[in-house]
C-alpha cells in the first residue's frame, strides 16, 4: 500500500505551489500509512509503565514545541486515563484536558465510514451502488475499464479519483482557510470532467477528493446536510455531544488554537463540501468513548454500523482497508485499526486494538505535517503497542 502521509505532503506541496495555498490534500487531512506488527502477545518481558511511556513522550514534545497543547488518551479493558502536555494558549497557562478541544483532520473519515454502514444498515443506500445513483441529473461520473466508482469504492480509496479535483485550484484562493469557499455544487460540478488514475475497485489511493464526494452524496441521499446526518445517525446515538463540525460559543472556548509547525498561531479551517474528509473538532473524552464502542459494538446502538466498518473492504499486500478504516494485520500479530489526521495547526491519532481491548488518542495543536514531521504518528504507534501488552 503506498505511504499515504508521503504522497499527501508530496500534493500538498504542489497544491501550495500552483495555487499559492498552503494546505495538504485536505490536511494533512491526511494519513500515514504504518504497518509494523504488535509486539507478539506471548513477550516474556513484563509490561512496560505505560504512563511512564506517555508522560516521557509528553514531555519531549513540548520540550520542542512550546507553544503547543498536547493530549494523550488511553483505554485498556473499561478503564481510561488522560493527560495533557504543555499550555491551552497564550492567555490560558492549564494544561490541555480531556475537554480541550482540536480539530481532529482526517479522523472525520472514519466517522464518514460509520455512517456510510449507519445508513447501509438502515436500507437506505448499499455499499456496492454506483454513485451515478446519488449524483445531481445529468453528472455523467468517470468510468476505466467499464467499472464504476461505487460507494465502496469512495470509502476505500479505490474509486481512481485524485486526492483533490480538478477545479479545486481555480476556488481556493485563501492560503490560510483553502477549502472555504469550496462548496457541495462545486464538488458535485467537477465530478463529469474527473479522471481516473485506476480501474476502481482495484488500487488504493489516498484521496480527500473521495471521501469528500461519498459524505456529500449521502447528504444529498438523505436531504440533509452533512454535519447535521452524521450528529443524528452516529454522534447522539453513541453520545457523543462533543464531537461536531460547528463549534458553538460555549465549545469554542475551550478549543486550543492551532500553530504552524514555527509555532505560530494559525486560523482554524472552514472545509465547507469537504466537511466530510475532515472537519471535526472533539475532545479525547469522546474520541476514548468512540474508540470503547469501537472495541465493544454490541453494548452499542449502532452495532451493525461499527462491526461493518471495521471488516476489511479492501485488501492488498498483507494490509486491509475498512470503511475508511486502515487496518495492520500483519502475520503473526494483531490487526490494528488506526487513522490519523491534519491540518493546518493540527495534527491527531486514533487507534486500537480489538483482541487487547485496547486503545489510544493523540491530539496536538501543531501542524507537524507541514515540516514532514511524523513524531505524532510514530508515537501514537508505539503507545499502542504498549497500551495492547499491558492491557492483558
Amino acid at each position: 500500500m503506498s505511504c499515504f502521509y508521503m504522497n499527501a505532503l508530496r500534493t500538498a506541496w504542489r497544491v501550495a505551489r500552483n495555487a499559492a495555498v498552503g494546505c495538504c490534500s485536505c490536511g494533512g487531512i491526511l494519513c500515514a500509512a504504518i504497518h509494523e506488527p504488535l509486539a507478539s502477545q506471548a513477550a516474556p518481558t513484563p509490561p512496560p509503565d505505560l504512563t511512564a511511556a506517555v508522560a516521557e513522550f509528553g514531555n519531549k514534545y513540548i520540550a520542542r514545541r512550546p507553544e503547543a497543547a498536547l493530549v494523550i488518551g488511553v483505554y485498556q479493558n473499561g478503564r481510561s486515563f488522560v493527560q495533557g502536555f504543555g499550555h491551552c494558549s497564550t492567555t490560558n497557562s492549564a494544561a490541555p484536558d480531556a475537554q480541550t478541544f482540536f480539530e481532529v483532520g482526517s479522523i472525520t473519515k472514519v466517522f464518514t465510514g460509520v455512517l456510510l454502514g449507519r445508513l447501509a444498515g438502515e436500507g437506505a443506500i448499499r455499499l456496492t451502488d454506483p454513485i451515478r445513483l446519488y449524483l445531481p441529473a445529468g453528472t455523467t461520473p468517470p468510468q476505466r475499464d467499464g467499472r464504476e466508482i461505487t460507494l465502496v469504492d469512495l470509502a476505500t480509496h479505490t474509486s481512481g479519483l485524485p486526492r483533490l479535483p480538478g477545479n479545486f485550484n481555480a476556488v481556493a484562493t485563501d492560503p490560510q482557510n483553502p477549502y472555504a469557499q469550496y462548496d457541495q455544487k462545486t464538488l458535485f460540478a467537477s465530478v463529469g470532467s474527473a479522471k481516473l488514475s485506476t480501474r476502481p475497485g482495484q488500487t488504493s489511493l489516498y484521496s480527500n477528493y473521495g471521501f469528500a464526494l461519498l459524505g456529500q452524496l449521502l447528504a444529498r441521499k438523505t436531504g440533509i446536510p452533512y454535519d447535521a446526518l452524521l450528529a443524528e445517525k452516529v454522534c447522539q446515538p453513541l453520545g457523543l455531544t462533543n464531537t461536531v463540525v460547528a463549534l458553538s460559543p460555549s465549545l469554542e472556548a475551550r478549543l486550543a488554537p492551532g500553530h504552524s509547525p514555527q509555532g505560530k498561531v494559525v486560523p482554524n479551517w472552514d472545509l465547507a463540501a469537504f466537511a466530510p474528509a475532515g472537519a471535526l473538532k472533539s475532545d479525547a473524552a469522546d474520541l476514548l468513548r468512540f474508540l470503547e464502542a469501537n472495541l465493544n459494538p454490541a453494548r452499542t446502538p449502532l452495532a451493525a454500523a461499527l462491526t461493518l466498518a471495521q471488516q476489511p473492504h479492501f485488501k492488498k499486500n498483507g494490509s486491509a482497508i475498512g470503511l475508511a478504516w486502515q487496518i495492520a494485520n500483519n502475520s503473526g500479530a494483531q490487526p490494528i485499526y488506526w487513522h490519523n489526521g491534519g491540518t493546518g495547526g493540527y495534527v491527531s491519532f486514533m487507534g486500537f486494538v480489538p483482541n487487547a481491548q485496547a486503545g489510544i488518542v493523540l491530539l496536538s495543536s501543531y501542524g507537524d505535517v507541514w515540516a514532514g514531521d511524523r513524531t505524532l504518528d510514530e508515537a501514537g504507534m508505539r503507545l499502542l503497542k504498549l497500551a495492547a501488552r499491558s492491557a492483558q
